[in-house]
């Protein structure tokens, strides 16, 4: 579904060129990485957040953390 839209959007509407390569195989090139780098990084936060009893048990410098103090 998301390639159908990507097809749709860019090529028509963006104007994005693929040259000479049939534009759903560039597409598909381009989601294929981007789905599987957004599935690791939901499944790392998933997994920090599940697990945080074990974090707290180990010392974590608060200097390291990305939140504001």
């Amino acid at each position: 579904m998301m390639m159908v839209v990507f097809s749709i959007f860019f090529r028509r509407m963006a104007g994005v060129s693929s040259g000479n390569i049939p534009y759903s195989l560039f597409a598909y090139a381009g989601l294929l990485p981007w789905t599987f780098f957004a599935t690791a990084i939901s499944n790392a936060s998933n997994s920090v957040v599940g697990s945080e009893r074990l974090i707290t048990k180990i010392y974590f410098p608060a200097w390291r953390s990305p939140s504001p103090r």
